[in-house]
């Protein structure tokens, strides 16, 4: 998990041991600030949606679009969530239009990152004056 990263001040390798993929989610963060820069706001979740995946395809970047992410009640699948993205095979990716992230969002994020079994989710909300972004890591159960 630790990685080097380039200080953009100084032009310096920094040694991270506390951030999960660190590199690609920089990436998909620039990727939401081109979508947002490039559509202004106020519109709607699915342009975005669409923006984001032509940004994506720009940068060469793997990922996989309305994802099904399966609901298991007592060890049997009962239906499914769909996540808007999976990037790289490593980080969930959902979207919302607005201006907050409210915990009922937070906490779909986690059950995704839990039900596909990944680490890093990025909860991204398109707002009336900025695109806003948080890091989500999967919730740790003690064995």
């Amino acid at each position: 998990m630790s990685t080097n990263t380039t200080n953009v001040r100084s032009g310096r390798s920094v040694r991270r041991l506390d951030l999960v993929e660190p590199e690609l989610s920089y990436h998909i963060v620039g990727a939401l600030f081109r979508a947002y820069n490039g559509l202004g706001p106020g519109m709607q979740e699915k342009h975005y949606q669409r923006a984001l995946a032509k940004v994506l395809c720009d940068l060469r970047i793997a990922f996989r679009e309305q994802v099904s992410v399966p609901v298991l009640f007592e060890h049997q699948h009962i239906g499914r969530h769909i996540t808007d993205f999976v990037v790289a095979d490593r980080v969930v990716l959902e979207i919302k239009q607005g201006d907050f992230c409210s915990p009922d969002h937070i906490g779909q994020v986690k059950r995704y990152l839990a039900a596909l079994t990944l680490h890093l989710g990025i909860l991204a909300n398109f707002g009336s004056q900025r695109v806003v972004y948080r890091r989500i890591l999967a919730p740790v159960h003690d064995s």
